[in-house]
């Protein structure tokens, strides 16, 4: 930019020029030339007083450019140096345009280095609170797990606590010595705390010697059903043997040769409306006495056979 010492020194300088210019002999000498023929024109028609400052004006000016032409090397170098002050003044201007540039550049990218640097630590801040919340939705999540774990462990425990249970309490046989049909008495018992309903008794019986768990199967076994159980109520479910196929098996069986087994599995569904099943399998005892008149009580042969879910 130019500043106001340079302004001064621009005026200064031209008017030294024309100063130097108006006092020269040519530029006198011509003007008074100038001066004395327009007087002699004035004489005849006097112009107004515009008219006359506009003549004298250009009087100055014709005679200034004689003069220029007679010292027309002397203007030029006069030129050349308001030339050369000018473009020194604009270089001047230019440098300090381009130092104030290189000024804003520079802080623009300091700056922009310090809204960076805010950027990341703005980030680093988000990404702290991001991983916080991260943790803190984990924790969430695992304490509603507990919950939930926890929940569902009461329920089933109040489930185990209150369903009902179904288990076989007696197999009882009687009649088989008589002439009539060997009587066949499971007693179905619920051991539980709630009733259970839509109670089944798929049974079976069978003879055999050391058999294994597939021959205790019930592919051919009978079902029928029985009434709804209350809370430690119980209910018989009967069937009988014919007489002809238990007098073939008497003889093996007082022999010991085979042993006599009552099977079979109790379907019913509990108080939570879930499906229950209890299987079971019995063997008459046969001792030294041998098969009797009296009711003789199967017993439970081990676990094998007998479980529940």
């Amino acid at each position: 930019m130019v500043t106001a010492l340079q302004y001064i020194a621009a005026v200064l300088v031209v008017a030294f020029g024309l100063w130097v210019f108006g006092t020269s002999s040519s530029f006198r000498t011509c003007k008074t030339e100038q001066t004395a023929s327009n007087a002699e024109q004035r004489k005849e028609n006097p112009p107004p007083f515009a008219l006359a400052a506009i003549d004298s004006a250009a009087i100055c000016a014709r005679c200034a450019g004689h003069v220029i032409y007679e010292y027309r090397d002397a203007a030029t170098a006069f030129a050349t140096v308001l030339i050369a002050l000018f473009t020194f003044t604009l270089k001047r201007s230019t440098d300090k345009l381009w130092l104030a540039g290189e000024r804003q550049l520079a802080h623009a990218q300091s700056e922009s280095e310090a809204a960076e640097f805010q950027r990341k630590v703005q980030f680093d801040q988000m990404s702290e609170q991001i991983g916080a919340l991260q943790q803190s939705a984990a924790a969430a999540e695992d304490s509603a797990r507990e919950t939930r774990s926890l929940v569902w462990n009461a329920e089933a425990t109040a489930e185990r606590q209150l369903r009902a249970y179904i288990q076989i309490k007696e197999v009882v046989m009687s009649l088989l010595n008589s002439e009539y049909d060997p009587n066949i008495q499971i007693i179905i018992k619920n051991f539980g705390q709630t009733p259970a309903r839509q109670i089944t008794n798929t049974h079976e019986v069978k003879a055999a010697y050391r058999p294994r768990d597939t021959d205790f199967n019930l592919n051919t076994a009978s079902k029928g059903e029985v009434s709804d159980l209350a809370p430690s109520q119980h209910v018989f479910s009967q069937f009988t043997i014919p007489i002809n196929q238990w007098n073939d098996l008497k003889p093996a069986l007082i022999s010991k040769k085979q042993a006599f087994y009552v099977f079979g599995r109790i379907d019913y569904i509990d108080a939570f409306n879930k499906a229950r099943w209890t299987e079971y399998r019995f063997k008459l005892l046969v001792d030294a006495t041998g098969i009797h008149d009296d009711d003789m009580f199967l017993i439970m042969e081990g676990h094998a056979g007998n479980r529940a879910n």
